[in-house]
């Protein structure tokens, strides 16, 4: 390890391997539950491991244990590794929380925010949500889609040139109030409304659907889950360790993904999150 040498796409992946295990040792410390998700729970499936053109790493877990585990994580955590959320770091950018390497730097493509952070492995809630037809599921994904454009516009100070035209695109059609205020907002505040928002959707009693967390997902459906998908975990081969998945991981992919099974086409193979990591 040395110190300003970028990290090799393997060297990533370890680190990401090893703070998944440090979450996976704290978890079971306090009787919690998480599971793999989205593109690394399509990965645990189908390459038993990363997808080959990925790097990163993704979990969920219910609210109520997500909530938990962002309370006691830093009392208990190797000094490596830290949680950085939105209501313990200022101007934090996005509305769930990250676990991070304190040994790494990294750059995004997207974002520049104007604190440090390294390497992570992205923690998502979900939230139970009762929904009774498709008006009601298209007022959630309008108030979704809200909190998804205060955070963009906020971000325009966050984002390199190439980015900024985009962002500014979600403040020409805002029709909020306080339009121009997000410009000069802390990103954790609307983060944290966002946060309370989701976790009051069901008024603290389990439902039959669950709610991924705010997401720029466009289609609300592909963040809706039947609550008794994720009713239980089970142990799952990922590059030879093992962590934990739903056990109707089905079920969930094909809600995401489709035919999942199947490879994308070869120009679809991307998977660039980084801009470079490097030691510290």
């Amino acid at each position: 390890m040395f110190i300003g040498k970028q990290l090799s796409t393997q060297e990533i992946r370890v680190s990401c391997l090893d703070m998944l295990e440090e979450i996976h040792r704290i978890s079971k410390l306090l009787g919690l539950r998480y599971f793999l998700g989205w593109g690394t729970l399509l990965g645990a499936v189908r390459h038993k491991g990363f997808i080959p053109w990925d790097d990163d790493i993704d979990i969920c877990m219910l609210r109520k244990e997500y909530e938990i585990l962002v309370s006691k994580f830093n009392d208990l955590a190797n000094p490596r590794y830290r949680l950085i959320c939105a209501e313990n770091t200022k101007n934090y950018l996005w509305a769930y929380a990250k676990v991070i390497d304190v040994k790494t730097s990294l750059k995004e493509f997207r974002l520049i925010p104007e604190f440090d952070y390294g390497l992570f492995v992205d923690i998502f809630p979900l939230d139970y949500v009762s929904i009774s037809g498709e008006d009601e599921k298209r007022k959630l994904q309008k108030q979704l889609i809200l909190f998804n454009r205060r955070q963009m516009i906020t971000a325009i100070r966050y984002a390199p040139w190439r980015w900024k035209i985009c962002n500014f695109w979600n403040f020409i059609i805002y029709k909020g109030r306080k339009r121009f205020s997000y410009f000069f907002a802390d990103a954790s505040s609307n983060n944290i409304k966002c946060d309370r928002f989701l976790s009051n959707l069901s008024n603290g009693e389990k439902t039959d659907m669950l709610l991924a967390t705010f997401s720029q997902e466009p289609k609300i459906d592909k963040l809706l889950f039947r609550s008794e998908w994720y009713s239980d975990a089970i142990e799952w081969d990922f590059e030879g360790r093992r962590f934990m998945v739903p056990s109707e991981y089905d079920a969930i992919l094909r809600t995401m993904y489709g035919n999942y099974m199947k490879l994308p086409p070869e120009n679809k193979r991307k998977g660039e999150h980084f801009k470079s990591v490097r030691w510290r």
